[in-house]
């Protein structure tokens, strides 16, 4: 997801998006959106390289065109401190570069990852682009791994995080059994999974 004027989403509505305005003259001319599905391996017999997949949606409200410039557009990795930046440039983009005054239009990049790199192995990227007005608006839009909550991250409140089997001295003897809910009986020994 992107890490920065996340402020909109993909046209589909799936993906979080950057939206940064085109302003020229103190005139907004248009926006631009970017997101992207992440870094990707399809797993085919025929390609077997990690893709990173990045969607632009450009809007014009001026009253000239907008030009997408594509010899401007590459991929920064986000190396560890001290390590060399590499680029790639784009292995496909499909769309329209040229927006008419007053449309929108939508263009798809992928930039092919060397064949020992996995999507794993990707923790976030830099997108550079260019967009043409009057003027040249060049940016480069971050991007890091979503990370999905999991069950270890629920917290309860004066308790901390519980779930698991919980050892419980019952009538008849020890019994273990599954608590996953709130706070733990007073005085059980919690046994997680």
């Amino acid at each position: 997801m992107p890490t920065e004027h996340v402020t909109a989403f993909s046209p589909r509505g799936d993906q979080l998006a950057a939206e940064y305005p085109i302003v020229e003259n103190g005139q907004a001319l248009g926006e631009v959106k970017v997101w992207s599905s992440g870094a990707v391996r399809d797993g085919g017999a025929d390609d077997t390289r990690t893709r990173v997949r990045i969607g632009f949606e450009l809007i014009n409200h001026g009253e000239m065109p907008l030009r997408f410039e594509r010899e401007r557009l590459y991929l920064e990795e986000m190396p560890e401190p001290g390590e060399v930046r590499g680029r790639l440039v784009p292995d496909q983009v499909a769309g329209d570069l040229l927006v008419p005054p007053g449309e929108s239009r939508q263009v798809d990049v992928a930039f092919v990852l060397p064949n020992s790199v996995w999507p794993n192995d990707v923790p976030g990227y830099r997108v550079a682009w260019r967009v043409f007005g009057q003027r040249a608006h060049t940016r480069k839009t971050p991007f890091l791994r979503a990370q999905e909550p999991t069950r270890a991250d629920v917290w309860y409140p004066y308790y901390g995080p519980y779930y698991g089997y919980s050892y419980y001295p019952g009538f008849y003897g020890p019994r273990f059994y599954r608590y996953p809910g709130w706070p733990a009986p007073w005085g059980v020994r919690r046994f997680p999974y």
